[in-house]
């Protein structure tokens, strides 16, 4: 008996190492990583797992999948808010991809998952700025009102500053209020210099000044070092500069490669060394394909071209296109480079 109890207990710490390891890899938005977890753990059960299995999903784009999983994670444990919020967020991008007969109910259904999120936690901050950017940007027979959605960058503020900035950040964004934004982005900041998310968002606002860029990503790296959008913002302020050895430095810490395609794209956007450029752009097309959010193959081979045009290989530009080409033919910045170059 005292065997069963102790093995039990052993699968049970297992399983929750497991689950807390699949969490991290989710958390810091390492995809591949997390979906070979999920492959490895396939079948539990447990709510939490297919919650974090949804979200995998819906990285990747897999909608009906991962609005399987997360009904089920939903279903499980019907009053947990994180759940309802995904469902929100899952609900709401099938809406935006779906005919117009079901939009209608995949709007009905994206507004009932947030507020069921807010009534089960009022102060969950996804949840409060899923609903503003629902209530702001749908219309009013679907539920939408941009009066109630504009005072919640005012509530969250309330319990929670520095998000309650970036929650503003986004209104301006809409409006495309591009100095506001920013402008929240150094409020933020300033109310949480700890906040990830403030850091990345602010070095990435900050294209002419790339030096200030790079103070604040190698913040975003020294509060974070697992995600990757703190090292990929590094690498862009880095290549911007042309400081090509810190460069090197910072590609060979990250755990993934696409700080190499950042790297380079900073060195074309500052009109640095293009040979440099490069060697980067090959470096990433030479590693497997990355997971979702990503630099894609096809942008790599955009991007290597108008290094080797920099570098007077105009054919060797084309042959780049002409790759880029053979993984999206309908490419449109492909297709009028392709049609340029080759006069």
């Amino acid at each position: 008996m005292r065997f069963i109890f102790a093995a039990g207990v052993a699968a049970l710490a297992r399983s929750q190492q497991q689950q807390a390891s699949l969490e991290s890899l989710v958390e810091n938005q390492q995809w591949s990583q997390a979906s070979a977890a999920v492959q490895q753990a396939a079948g539990k059960n447990e709510a939490k797992f297919q919650w974090l299995a949804a979200r995998v999903r819906f990285a990747y784009g897999d909608l009906e999948r991962a609005a399987a999983l997360a009904e089920k994670a939903a279903a499980l444990e019907p009053r947990n808010a994180d759940f309802q919020f995904l469902l929100f967020e899952v609900y709401g991008s099938q809406a935006q991809q779906a005919s117009l007969l079901r939009q209608p109910g995949l709007a009905r259904k994206c507004k009932r998952a947030v507020d069921e999120a807010l009534a089960i936690d009022p102060k969950h901050i996804e949840a409060l700025i899923g609903s503003m950017l629902y209530l702001y940007q749908a219309p009013g027979f679907f539920g939408g009102d941009k009066k109630r959605a504009l005072a919640i960058p005012g509530e969250i503020g309330k319990f929670n500053p520095a998000r309650g900035h970036l929650a503003q950040a986004r209104l301006e964004l809409l409006e495309k209020q591009y100095a506001k934004a920013r402008e929240c982005y150094r409020q933020a900041v300033a109310a949480d210099p700890n906040l990830h998310a403030a850091r990345v968002l602010l070095s990435s606002s900050l294209p002419e000044d790339p030096a200030q860029a790079e103070a604040q990503a190698r913040e975003a790296v020294r509060i974070n070092s697992k995600r990757v959008d703190g090292w990929d913002a590094l690498a862009y302020a880095l290549g911007r500069q042309g400081k090509t050895a810190e460069l090197d430095r910072a590609i060979a810490q990250m755990e993934e490669p696409g700080g190499a395609f950042h790297g380079g794209r900073g060195l074309l956007d500052g009109g640095k060394d293009p040979a440099k450029a490069e060697q980067l752009f090959r470096q990433y097309l030479n590693r497997p394909a990355e997971g979702p959010g990503r630099p894609s193959k096809v942008m790599a081979h955009l991007r290597l071209a108008t290094a080797l045009e920099r570098l007077g290989r105009k054919n060797e530009a084309v042959a780049a296109l002409e790759e880029g080409a053979k993984l999206d033919p309908k490419h449109a910045a492909i297709q009028k480079e392709l049609k340029r170059l080759r006069g």
